[in-house]
């Protein structure tokens, strides 16, 4: 299931849906050499390739579950495939216009160019980042295909470590969190903090990540006029809204701090 939508009819409301159904033939892989490559493949989705690759099979023998189970692997060669899907569909906002002034011409606005192409970007939680003034949860976000080294990671954190042993961060509250976005040419290091009760402050970092001359991450200070968040990074920001707003209706005791800093947004956005 996507989402719920309005409906008249069934109890005020309906289902968006995806699936796939596959038909094909199942055998279970028994040989120790076809289970750790298996493995690799599916590793390589959620681990850097030179990491997933680096599997052996006296790790996937020896391995057991809580239970004692071995790791089972399967091998589907699939015939057909089909899928079904009933979209998100909102109703559509009427918009009034007074009967002595002409409509918009919508023509005029909103002209992205025509060879921009939109994609979805993978957001993944990471640990906290404890300051000696503060806890902020990390995030990363990237191309679905991308894998961010592990060595920028480290840097990036270092770096914030750095900023706040300096006193560069108010860190208000001490609760916040950072993205770090790993765009095609550039990376984004965006730490947040909540101050004067329900504001969120932005202090934001890039890193050219096509130049030989490594200058590391330097701090952007907006103008007046200046880029706030891409459509990317205002998903974990929406998430963090939402997760603040239930800490300020809670008792804000040492247990809704716990339940805002364990509140995490992980997915495609």
């Amino acid at each position: 299931m996507v989402a719920t939508l309005p409906d008249p009819v069934l109890c005020e409301y309906d289902t968006a849906y995806a699936s796939v159904l596959c038909y094909g033939r199942a055998r279970v892989l028994t040989a120790l050499g076809e289970r750790t490559a298996a493995l690799r493949v599916l590793a390589r989705k959620y681990a850097p390739t030179e990491e997933a690759d680096a599997l052996k099979e006296r790790t996937v023998d020896a391995f057991r579950g809580r239970f004692g189970a071995h790791t089972a692997v399967i091998d589907i060669a699939i015939d057909t495939m089909t899928a079904k899907q009933q979209p998100v569909v909102t109703p559509a906002p009427r918009r009034r216009v007074a009967h002595d002034n002409a409509a918009p011409d919508l023509a005029r606005f909103g002209n992205v160019p025509a060879t921009y192409r939109h994609h979805a970007r993978v957001v993944t939680p990471g640990d906290d980042v404890a300051l000696p003034h503060g806890l902020l949860k990390w995030y990363e976000i990237r191309r679905g295909e991308a894998i961010i080294p592990r060595a920028f990671i480290r840097d990036a954190r270092a770096f914030i470590h750095a900023e706040a042993e300096t006193g560069a961060l108010d860190l208000g509250y001490g609760l916040g969190f950072v993205i770090l976005h790993y765009a095609d040419a550039r990376a984004y290091l965006i730490v947040c903090v909540w101050r004067h009760t329900n504001e969120l402050w932005e202090t934001l970092y890039t890193h050219d990540l096509t130049s030989a001359n490594d200058g590391g991450f330097q701090r952007v200070r907006p103008s007046v006029d200046a880029p706030a968040l891409c459509v990317w990074e205002l998903a974990p920001a929406w998430h963090e809204r939402e997760a603040w707003v239930r800490y300020l209706s809670s008792a804000r005791d040492i247990d809704a701090k716990r339940a805002y800093l364990d509140d995490r947004l992980t997915g495609m956005v």
